[in-house]
């Protein structure tokens, strides 16, 4: 357990607790999901469990691997991934390069670490589920799979949005974050049977 004023503080430190727990998560992913060109998603059961903090966590520790990484904000509810890289949300990304109205580069964040692409939010789609339910993403995932060895996808929380269920149809593998002392068992354990 990390008390929140202390997330970030712990963030900055690669010899942390919290960022060793973070190694062995990434650890636990490679046994878990086997294979080259993975596509993992993460999701919580419901807002502010640490998904989005997890999910960026997760792909910098692919990237200093040497991995090259793809980070997508698919949170089309409450996106956050730009702000927790210091960037500003964008008027053009995730929800555009779907549509095909911009390519994949054009969308991504500026000044990343190294092995690791940002795919942000862009605007938020007035049909969320439209979007998420559509030949669309399969088509962007079948087409950038054979570009990274790791995708990571930071969707919405499950319960009461179809959002992080369309994902996961698509994905290799789920992470799913629970909050310490804060979630219950009956809708942690509703959200699983949901996905």
């Amino acid at each position: 357990y990390v008390a929140d004023d202390d997330v970030s503080e712990q963030a900055n430190d690669p010899f942390s607790g919290l960022m060793e727990a973070y190694s062995s998560l990434r650890t636990s992913v490679d046994f878990a999901i086997a294979g080259t060109h993975r596509i993992i998603q993460v999701t919580s059961s419901q807002p502010s469990e640490g998904k989005s903090l997890s999910s960026s966590v997760l792909a910098r520790k692919y990237a200093q691997l040497g991995r090259k990484t793809l980070l997508i904000d698919a949170d089309l509810r409450k996106p956050t991934i730009a702000n927790l890289f210091g960037a500003k949300r964008s008027s053009t990304g995730f929800a555009e390069v779907l549509l095909g109205d911009v390519p994949l580069a054009d969308a991504l964040l500026k000044n990343t670490p190294e092995n690791l692409d940002v795919l942000p939010i862009g605007s938020i789609p007035s049909n969320p589920v439209e979007l998420l339910s559509s030949q669309l993403l399969v088509d962007f995932l079948a087409k950038h799979r054979e570009d990274y060895a790791v995708i990571v996808i930071d969707s919405s929380p499950v319960m009461g949005l179809a959002d992080a269920p369309l994902i996961s149809r698509h994905v290799d593998g789920v992470v799913f974050i629970v909050e310490a002392n804060r979630s219950q068992f009956g809708q942690t354990k509703s959200a699983l049977r949901r996905l």
